[in-house]
């Protein structure tokens, strides 16, 4: 879905139901997006943020939960082994604990 959404991000000008009407679209990255996901879902509540922002143009930083933090890292293996460029997606794990 994402991806099929940057599609549109060029400044197409997609069909307007008035026919007396434009619709405009600007591409405006937001800079680095953080993305902290849950112990439950955590590719999919992680991915339903951080790939409209990737293909938006963001820098993501993904912290999942401690618990999913094996499976998350294969996740962002193959995110790496995509071809991003480096520093565009970081995946940063911990404890949890705040540093306590």
């Amino acid at each position: 879905m994402a991806g099929e959404d940057a599609k549109r991000m060029a400044g197409m000008l997609p069909a307007s139901t008035s026919a007396d009407r434009r619709v405009l679209t600007a591409r405006v990255p937001l800079g680095v997006i953080g993305v902290v996901s849950p112990w439950n879902w955590p590719y999919t509540m992680g991915a339903e943020i951080f790939a409209p922002a990737l293909a938006a143009g963001n820098t993501v930083v993904w912290v999942p939960a401690p618990t999913t933090t094996a499976c998350c890292a294969l996740l962002a293996e193959i995110l790496a082994s995509a071809g991003l460029p480096s520093g565009l997606f970081q995946l940063r794990v911990g404890s949890g604990s705040g540093g306590r």
